[in-house]
């Protein structure tokens, strides 16, 4: 007869009759151990860290020193081991060789209480993962024992004693581990993402400027223990003794839709030990029926607690428009301050004055008498308008369904068109002044539509301002000067940079406000092109004009001037094409001799090849030299090359070359430098031949200046 299964959870059996019974075993070979000591890990320095250090935590637990940190050395290239100490109970030799070698055994402790994290009996053994020995000293009653731990010659695991001292210590053990030097970034790397979470946070030794990173929350549980993060898309986390588990919904089946959006945010929620089950590994969590269980439980305290904070915040708004708008502020937008719980805010349980405040956009359909345009900003292409289009008299798009959307921050961008006079310019004006970025022009040709308006937004009547009470936006006015008039609106600066990638012209301009009178440089522009010549420019070749001249002139700015006005600016003492500003600036620099004499010690610098050879002697015995000896001479006749052509960098220097070639002229300097550097340095090497044998006078000051004293003595 076949035995029954009576009882699935203590799995008692029931037969009619003895049958042989037997329990399973495993055969502790070399593939055993691996499995359990490696192969169960799938980021193994990760993973020694990891247990490690959860060891160490649980030791200071159970010796009460939880005000003392355990120690990490984090390796180096040039230092490669790993080492953990920690300032707990210790291990005596009994507990070593029998608790410590044996698998899936752990400390009593540990199992009588939920305070510690490891009850595997795995951890300890972690380092296999990685290396084939590790080290291990135990200080314990007095006495400092060193044990190591290797795989031996059959692959299976083996801990020897080696070595044993008296010790005034503190109790703990030290472990360390053999690191290949091409790793010890990946140590510090996981180092600093695994202690983030640590409630006793390891000093850190080893590596200088080492720091662990702190979370940020921008909303905390105040009855459940949770915490939304600055959104770093890492998602959803469950925190559990110092370690961190991604929560994946897709192992969890039959969540609540609020449930899931609560699972799509970047929040960390806490658990006790034992409150959910992780793999052997601790690299995940077991998604079993208590795992589960445990998990669906604190999401729903945690959407009570949430939707209970915010309808109370919600419940000071004064109308549903009001709510909607401070729902808009908190979740909406990518500036919102909780913008990663913004799916789960569509939930009917969010409520003002017992009405669901919904969706943040409103729906008006076609209602009789009502009519919207909407301002917004737009590619420059596409300027505001007024259309014939009733449904579509201003902005970039139509608005045949009549949609309002709710925002935070200032609510007043809902304005009623009570005048015809002026309402386009002033609501256009606003976004041009940077008012609103949006703004919605409501017109109502009958009291219905306006009481259905306010019914449907949930408005009080206040929310919506008369556009007759904006305030006009400024005027265009001319003025005499230099034969100029002042119309100023219609400049455009340019701000497109040498970057072919800006293959839409307009997005190299940016409209401006320039008093003509206060003069600059400008360019022809037809349909945001520029012209020269007769012919048309893609505007961001203008580029190799701006980067080049800028670097002579940092304050210069290009402007784009319309085909319309352009002869304003032709006939003007104050504007110059930037074509013949660069004829100018060429024949400025060509008739300054003193400019020309620094370009031509520049020149000098960048083709001198002891150039930085000298630099290196200036600076490391400059001044320490015999006065009236060669190198005193030559160093002196350096410094001033040097600091003739200081004031033109490299970076003017090209400039100048390409001003000379873009006005078609030959760039050339008939000045010779003061000084000819590799000269200079020639006389030096001939007086001081020793010093060709030495690559950074730096490193051998006190050398080099004794060598140069002793050849000055004694007359070169």
């Amino acid at each position: 007869m076949a035995i029954r299964l009576v009882d699935n959870i203590s799995n008692k059996v029931e037969s009619s009759r003895e049958f042989p019974t037997a329990e399973f075993l495993i055969n502790a070979d070399a593939r055993a151990f691996t499995a359990l000591s490696s192969s169960i890990y799938s980021r193994k320095v990760r993973a020694v860290i990891r247990e490690l250090s959860t060891n160490a935590f649980d030791a200071h637990v159970a010796a009460g020193t939880l005000k003392k940190p355990f120690v990490i050395t984090l390796p180096t290239s040039w230092e490669p081991t790993f080492k953990i100490r920690d300032f707990g109970i210790g291990l005596s030799e009994s507990d070593m060789m029998t608790m410590y070698r044996t698998y899936f055994k752990s400390g009593d402790y540990k199992l009588k209480s939920n305070d510690y994290t490891g009850v595997f009996g795995l951890g300890s053994k972690s380092p296999f993962s990685y290396t084939k020995s590790f080290q291990i000293a135990s200080y314990y009653g007095g006495v400092k024992s060193v044990y190591t731990a290797h795989v031996g010659e059959h692959g299976v695991p083996q801990i020897s004693k080696i070595a044993e001292e008296p010790s005034t210590a503190h109790n703990g053990l030290e472990i360390v581990i053999p690191v290949h030097s091409g790793d010890a970034y990946q140590f510090q790397s996981e180092a600093s993402d695994l202690f983030r979470y640590f409630t006793l946070k390891p000093k850190i030794e080893g590596v200088s400027g080492f720091t662990i990173p702190t979370i940020t929350y921008i909303l905390n549980g105040e009855k459940t223990k949770w915490g939304m993060r600055v959104r770093d898309s890492h998602g959803a986390q469950a925190i559990m003794g110092n370690i961190f588990y991604p929560i994946d919904p897709d192992e969890i089946n039959g969540l609540s839709d609020a449930q899931s959006e609560l699972l799509a945010t970047d929040i960390d929620i806490e658990f006790s030990v034992g409150d959910l089950n992780p793999t052997l590994s601790r690299e995940r969590l077991e998604y079993d029926t208590p795992t589960i269980k445990s998990l669906k439980k604190r999401l729903d305290e945690i959407i009570e607690e949430i939707t209970a904070s915010v309808n109370s915040q919600v419940s000071h708004c004064k109308s549903l428009w009001e709510a909607k708008c401070f729902m808009a502020d908190m979740f909406r937008g990518a500036d919102a301050k909780l913008a990663s719980l913004a799916r789960f805010t569509n939930s009917k349980m969010l409520t003002w004055n017992n009405q669901p405040i919904g969706n943040h956009m409103v729906r008006f359909g076609d209602v009789d008498g009502l009519h919207i345009w909407i301002f917004e900003k737009r590619e420059k292409r596409r300027r505001y308008h007024r259309s014939g289009d009733e449904s579509t008299r201003i902005g970039c798009r139509k608005d045949d369904t009549k949609l309002i959307h709710a925002y935070g921050g200032d609510k007043s961008y809902i304005y009623e068109m009570d005048t015809e006079k002026g309402a386009f310019v002033k609501c256009e004006n606003l976004i041009k002044s940077r008012k609103h970025d949006v703004v919605y022009l409501v017109q109502f040709t009958n009291p219905e539509a306006k009481k259905v308006f306010l019914e449907t937004c949930g408005m009080v009547g206040s929310e919506i301002v008369p556009a007759s009470s904006i305030p006009a936006p400024p005027k265009q006015y001319y003025r005499g000067g230099n034969g100029v008039r002042a119309a100023t609106s219609k400049m455009f600066k340019y701000v497109g940079g040498h970057n072919p990638s800006y293959n839409r012209q307009y997005t190299c301009w940016k409209e401006e406000t320039v008093e003509l009178s206060q003069g600059g440089v400008y360019v022809e522009m037809l349909r945001y092109a520029v012209i020269r010549n007769s012919g048309e420019i893609k505007p961001y070749l203008l580029g190799d004009y701006y980067s080049h001249l800028i670097k002579l002139n940092p304050k210069l700015v290009i402007y784009g001037v319309r085909r319309s006005v352009i002869e304003k600016f032709r006939k003007s003492d104050n504007w110059v094409s930037l074509w013949d500003h660069v004829e100018q600036v060429y024949g400025s620099v060509m008739n300054d001799t003193a400019l020309l004499q620094c370009i031509a010690d520049a020149e000098e610098r960048e083709n001198a090849v002891n150039y930085n050879r000298l630099c290196d002697l200036s600076a490391s015995v400059g001044n320490r030299v015999t006065d009236g000896g060669v190198a005193h001479i030559m160093i002196e006749n350096f410094k001033e090359v040097r600091d003739s052509g200081k004031s033109v960098t490299r970076d003017k220097l090209d400039a100048y070359r390409w001003v000379a070639h873009s006005a078609g002229k030959e760039f050339k300097i008939n000045l010779k430098p003061l000084h000819v550097v590799d000269s200079l340095w020639k006389k030096i090497v001939k007086t001081y031949p020793m010093l060709t044998y030495i690559d950074s006078f730096a490193r051998n000051k006190t050398d080099v200046e004794g060598y140069l004293q002793l050849v000055d003595q004694n007359g070169g």
